[in-house]
C-alpha cells in the first residue's frame, strides 16, 4: 500500500519479468505505478495525476478512478485489458503527448470496462496499427473513442460504446489514415452522435458507411433497439462511478442482459471459445466477450450477414444470401430459415416456391399477394440445396 502524497509516483519500477500486483496506490502527483515492461496486475489506483502508466508490458484487471489526467495509460507495445476505468479525465489512453512522452503505441486496448470519465472514454494518441476491441465504453458526458495525434492504421472492433451528449467515435483530420471500424454496438440517445470525422459530424450510419465505408457490419443507433442492456451500471448503492468523494464502483454492473443486442454481434473470425455455455459460435461485443462472464447464447442461433441493410443494388441483379448458423437444431436449414424470418414479425414476405407457370406471388404472411414480372425461376433448387416449397 503506497500513500506518501509524492511529489513523484508511488510506485516506479522497470525491467523484464517483474510484477507488480495487489497494491493501492493514491494521492501521487505523476503516477500511481509506473512500470516498464513488467506485469501490473489487480491494482487499486486513485487521486493520482495518472492512475498506472505501462510502458510495454501488461496492465490487466486493475481499478483506476479519480484521477485528474488518466486512469490508465499504455506506451510502446503494450497489452490494456480487462481495467475498469471511471471518474477519471480520460478512462484509458495511448495518448502520451498528454504529458509529454513520445513514443507511438503498437499496442492493444481490450476488455476493458470504462465508464463515466469527464472527457473521453478511451484515446488512441501516436497509435501506429493499434487494436481497441472488445472494450464497454460508457459516457453519459464526453466522447467516447477519440484517435488522434498523428495515429495511423488504427482498428475499432467489437466495442460497445454508449455516448448520451457527444460523439461515440472521433477521428481527427491528422489519424484518417488506415482506419477501420466495424462490427460495433454503438447507442447514442439523447444528443450522443455517431462520429465525428475531422470537423464534420454523422449521425446516421448510412451516412458514416457511404460516404467513409465504415461500420458497415455494426449497429448504431439513438432508438431502444440498439440499447446494450446493462444489468444495471449504478448498482445496488445507486451510485455511478465515483460521486461527491464517495466510491460506488464496486457494484456498478456492465454485464448485458440475455436480450441484448451485443451478444453474438462481433467480428465472426475472432475466438469466442472462452465464452463458457451456449455461445453462439460467434464472439459478444463488449467487454466480456470471449470470457468466461459473457452472455449465454440462444440455444439455436441463425443470424442473416448479408445483404444487411446498407447495401444498393438494380433490378435483376443476382444477389447471395449469407447466414451464420450454430447450435443442434431440430429443423432443416430451410426451416431454421423460415422460422428466423418469421421471429422479425414482418409485413409481408413472399418465397419462390409455387409451381413453375404461377403468375401470382403469395404473401405468406399476410394479404399483400403480388404479381411476378420478368419471368422468374419457380420451384427450383435454391440455396438450401433442395426445392423450395
Amino acid at each position: 500500500h503506497v500513500d506518501n502524497t509524492n511529489l513523484g509516483t508511488g510506485i516506479g519500477i522497470s525491467g523484464s519479468g517483474i510484477t507488480v500486483r495487489n497494491n493501492i496506490s493514491w494521492s501521487n502527483d505523476v503516477a500511481g505505478i509506473d512500470v516498464h515492461d513488467g506485469l501490473i496486475e489487480n491494482n487499486v489506483v486513485f487521486d493520482n495525476a495518472v492512475g498506472i502508466t505501462a510502458n510495454g508490458g501488461v496492465a490487466r484487471g486493475n481499478r483506476a478512478y479519480n484521477n485528474t489526467n488518466s486512469g490508465i495509460r499504455g506506451l510502446e507495445n503494450s497489452l490494456i485489458e480487462g481495467n475498469t476505468a471511471y471518474a477519471n479525465d480520460i478512462g484509458v489512453t495511448s495518448a502520451s503527448a498528454f504529458i509529454g512522452v513520445g513514443s507511438e503505441f503498437k499496442g492493444q486496448l481490450s476488455n476493458n470496462i470504462v465508464y463515466d470519465n469527464h472527457s473521453y472514454g478511451i484515446v488512441v494518441g501516436q497509435g501506429s496499427g493499434a487494436l481497441v476491441n472488445n472494450n464497454t465504453v460508457y459516457q453519459p458526458a464526453g466522447i467516447g473513442i477519440q484517435v488522434g495525434d498523428s495515429s495511423s492504421s488504427t482498428t475499432l472492433r467489437n466495442n460497445i460504446i454508449q455516448t448520451s451528449a457527444d460523439a461515440a467515435i472521433v477521428v481527427t483530420s491528422d489519424s484518417q489514415n488506415g482506419f477501420l471500424s466495424n462490427y460495433n454496438l454503438i447507442y447514442t440517445p439523447g444528443a450522443g452522435t455517431l462520429g465525428r470525422w475531422g470537423t464534420t459530424d454523422f449521425d446516421s450510419r448510412a451516412d458514416w458507411f457511404y460516404e467513409l465505408g465504415l461500420d458497415a457490419n455494426s449497429l448504431a443507433g439513438e432508438t431502444a433497439v440498439f440499447d446494450p442492456q446493462f444489468v444495471d451500471v449504478d448498482g445496488l448503492d445507486g451510485v455511478l462511478g465515483y460521486v461527491g468523494g464517495v466510491d460506488g464502483g464496486l457494484d456498478d454492473d456492465f454485464h448485458v442482459q440475455s436480450t441484448s443486442p451485443a451478444i453474438d454481434g462481433g467480428f465472426l473470425d475472432d475466438p469466442f471459445e472462452n465464452e463458457l455455455g451456449a455461445n453462439g459460435g460467434r464472439i459478444n461485443v463488449g467487454a466480456y466477450g470471449n470470457t468466461a462472464e459473457a452472455a449465454n447464447s440462444p440455444p439455436e442461433v441463425i443470424q442473416v450477414l448479408s445483404p444487411n441493410g446498407l447495401e444498393k443494388y438494380e433490378s435483376g441483379q443476382q444477389i447471395t444470401i449469407n447466414w451464420h448458423q450454430h447450435g443442434d437444431f431440430n429443423e432443416s436449414p430451410e426451416q431454421a430459415y423460415r422460422l428466423y424470418v418469421d421471429s422479425l414479425d414482418p409485413v409481408a414476405s413472399w418465397q419462390f416456391e409455387e409451381s413453375a407457370g404461377a403468375t401470382v406471388a403469395i404473401d405468406q404472411v399476410g394479404d399483400r399477394d403480388g404479381t411476378y414480372i420478368g419471368s422468374p425461376t419457380l420451384a427450383a433448387t435454391g440455396a438450401f440445396g433442395t426445392t423450395l416449397g
